[in-house]
């Protein structure tokens, strides 16, 4: 009977289709799934995408039954987490993890993966571009020039790279990176990173420091460190007032550690000289959202991890990294690790 139906001399296991997979993307910057697609032949799987979810009904109505969630920006809950029947993994394609609960998927049993080193490359250089754009002010004066002003002089002081501190708060791939690209200027850097030996912040060439001394003492604050209760609103008002007046923010992370209306005071009062921001508190922002008026500030819309290297990378590693758990092999990166060792 099953012959007739699929048709004769076709190899039809019955094992093997009661074990296939279901792979779920729940969204992606990419309308393509081929690459997950074709690697996903290595281990017989489906790869379903339908569209990009951005509620928890969505997620839960097209993920319930699938074994696997590839994520980008999906809200991934605890309600999420417990509607998902078969989940044996959820792989984040990217570096955040601030969108799943990973303490509700470690109690389901259900694997964390990140993309570790993921954009890495692209992240810090588009730091270092936005320092640049700041120090130099190029925006204000290609402003001022298309406004019919030719005098620099209304925009001094100008901060001279190689006499300057920048400071870096967190110290993971990132950092270390933005660091080594910023070096060729002549900047010294302060880091804040209290998870880190201090030993290995000097191995860099860089200066361990408090937050408090990142404060007062840089001209520049590049911030690469994840978004958690610790570190949500990190930047506000009392933190802008200790920054020097000439100094720059640079925030290519989570637009939550900036407390926006803060800083917009920070910026309007000249409390600082000036922001750079890849992300903000709400994306997309309201047209109306105030930073808009302001010249001292450069915006761009969460594209810092961005290049076509790096989204072929992403799609690659996310789906091999469901692989590696359905071959009972620990993927890179598994970020509760403690299930894995539990085996």
């Amino acid at each position: 009977m099953l012959n007739s139906f699929f048709g004769k001399g076709l190899n039809f296991n019955m094992v093997e289709i009661a074990k296939k997979w279901k792979i779920f993307v729940t969204d992606s910057d990419s309308e393509s799934v081929d690459i997950e697609t074709e690697k996903a032949k290595e281990i017989n799987a489906s790869v379903i995408r339908v569209n990009n979810c951005t509620t928890e009904e969505e997620v839960v109505e097209y993920g319930s039954s699938c074994d696997a969630l590839i994520v980008d920006y999906a809200p991934i809950t605890e309600r999420v987490i417990n509607n998902l029947k078969n989940c044996k993994v959820i792989v984040r394609c990217g570096i955040g993890l601030d969108n799943i609960d990973i303490s509700a998927a470690t109690r389901r049993g259900i694997y964390i993966v990140n993309l570790s080193t993921f954009c890495i490359d692209e992240v810090s250089t588009h730091a270092v571009a936005l320092t640049l754009a700041l120090v130099k002010k190029l925006f204000q004066f290609t402003q001022d020039v298309q406004s019919g002003f030719w005098d620099f002089k209304r925009r001094l002081p100008i901060v001279d790279l190689k006499e300057s501190k920048i400071g870096v708060i967190g110290f993971g791939n990132i950092a270390r990176l933005f660091i080594q690209k910023t070096k060729v200027f002549g900047a010294k850097h302060l880091v804040h990173d209290p998870y880190i030996n201090p030993k290995i912040i000097e191995e860099s060439g860089a200066k361990p420091v408090s937050f408090e001394e990142i404060l007062s003492n840089s001209d520049i604050i590049s911030i690469h460190i994840p978004l958690t209760n610790e570190t949500e609103y990190l930047f506000g008002e009392s933190e802008f007032k200790k920054m020097k007046k000439t100094a720059y923010i640079i925030n290519t992370s989570r637009g939550k550690i900036i407390n926006e209306k803060a800083l917009y005071q920070a910026l309007k009062e000249d409390w600082i000289a000036g922001a750079g921001l890849d992300t903000l508190n709400q994306e997309p922002p309201l047209k109306d959202n105030p930073l808009f008026k302001l010249d001292n500030v450069i915006i761009t819309p969460h594209c810092a991890y961005y290049s076509e290297t790096a989204l072929r990378n992403s799609h690659a590693w996310a789906i091999q990294a469901v692989i590696d758990v359905y071959k009972n092999k620990m993927p890179n990166n598994l970020i509760n690790k403690e299930l894995w060792h539990k085996k």
